[in-house]
C-alpha cells in the first residue's frame, strides 16, 4: 500500500512539474498549447499556410511550439522547428488561425485557476483565442470573456 502512495505522489508531482503556472512570466522554451479541455494545437501540415486546429493531446512533435518573449512583453509561438508562427486568419474572425508569419500575442492570467492563461493577439487589437467545436474543434478569435473556452495552459516540451 505505501508503495503504491509513493508511487501516485510520484506521478502527481511530475504532472505538476510540466505544468506552468500563470503566477510569473513565461520563459522562452518549447511548450505544447492545451485549452482548458485537454486538446493541443496541431497545424494539419508543416507548411507555411496550414490551418491550426485543436487535437487529442499526444505528445507529438506536431503539438510543439516554441514560445518566444518579445521586448514589449508580449510573445510569438513559432512551430517548433520551422520558420513559421502561429498567426490569426486576416480579415475574419470566422476562421481557424493557420501558421505563417511572425504575430503576436499577449498572455493574461486566467481567473479561478494558477496554470491558465488568457491568449490575446495584438494583430486582433486584444481578441482573445478560444476554443471552437463546429465540424472541428478549431480555434477563432473573440473578445474575452469568462468561460474556460477562453482559458489555455502550457506544458513543458523539454
Amino acid at each position: 500500500m505505501k508503495f503504491i502512495q509513493i508511487i501516485l505522489i510520484c506521478l502527481i508531482c511530475i504532472g505538476i512539474q510540466a505544468q506552468v503556472k500563470n503566477t510569473t512570466t513565461l520563459k522562452k522554451g518549447v511548450y505544447y498549447i492545451l485549452n482548458a479541455g485537454g486538446l493541443a494545437l496541431e497545424p494539419i501540415h508543416e507548411t507555411v499556410r496550414s490551418n491550426v486546429f485543436l487535437k487529442k493531446f499526444t505528445k507529438s512533435g506536431m503539438q510543439k511550439w516554441e514560445v518566444i518573449p518579445q521586448k514589449d512583453g508580449s510573445y510569438l509561438f513559432k512551430f517548433y522547428e520551422s520558420e513559421n508562427y502561429l498567426q490569426p486568419y486576416p480579415p475574419s474572425h470566422d476562421h481557424t488561425p493557420y501558421i505563417d508569419e511572425k504575430s503576436s500575442f499577449t498572455l493574461v492570467t486566467a481567473k479561478g485557476a494558477d496554470t491558465y492563461w488568457n491568449i490575446k493577439s495584438k494583430t486582433l487589437r486584444g481578441d482573445a483565442m478560444r476554443a471552437y467545436h463546429d465540424y472541428f474543434d478549431e480555434i477563432r478569435f473573440e473578445p474575452l470573456e469568462d468561460d474556460k473556452k477562453f482559458k489555455w495552459e502550457f506544458i513543458s516540451a523539454e
